[in-house]
């Protein structure tokens, strides 16, 4: 696996621990969970910028990942994928940081910010998918996190119309 794919996995791999860790730890340690939270959005950011300069000196990247047995997913990353993963890297950031604030001191920010990260961290995992598999999973984990994300609030009339 090259050194490309390895910082790939790593900055998308971190930002998807706040979305495994369940809705009541991050809603009863939220400062922390946020702090968390955060900086794998900021590691993801300087992750995806070293890897698109590393991508400046190369063409295109499909690194298959046989450490998993039968089935071998493959990362797809090219120029224009580089430049995908910062426009979301660097717009997940910026849209956190404005959650973090407008929610605070709600019951729920743990929630919506560990939705948040799920969702960004997939919507990558869809722009650098290299097989089909991987894109099917990758989308319905996007479709899921944003249906979290817009049912934030879901005894609100806007939220539960279709």
């Amino acid at each position: 696996m090259t050194l490309l794919a390895t910082i790939l996995i790593a900055s998308v791999g971190l930002l998807f621990i706040p979305g495994l860790i369940g809705s009541n730890t991050a809603n009863q340690q939220v400062k922390p969970f946020g702090r968390f939270a955060l900086f794998a959005a900021m590691f993801n950011v300087m992750g995806v910028t070293v890897a698109a300069v590393l991508q400046l000196g190369q063409g295109l990247q499909i690194t298959r990942l046989d450490w998993l047995g039968l089935w071998q997913p493959a990362l797809y990353h090219d120029r224009f994928s580089s430049v995908i993963l910062l426009l979301i890297a660097f717009l997940g950031l910026v849209v956190m940081r404005y959650a973090m604030r407008y929610l605070d001191g709600d019951l729920q920010q743990g929630r919506f910010i560990r939705w948040l990260c799920l969702t960004l961290a997939s919507v990558q995992l869809f722009v650098i998918s290299g097989n089909l598999l991987l894109t099917t999973l990758a989308w319905m984990a996007c479709s899921y996190g944003l249906h979290h994300l817009l049912m934030h609030y879901p005894d609100r009339p806007g939220a539960s119309q279709g």
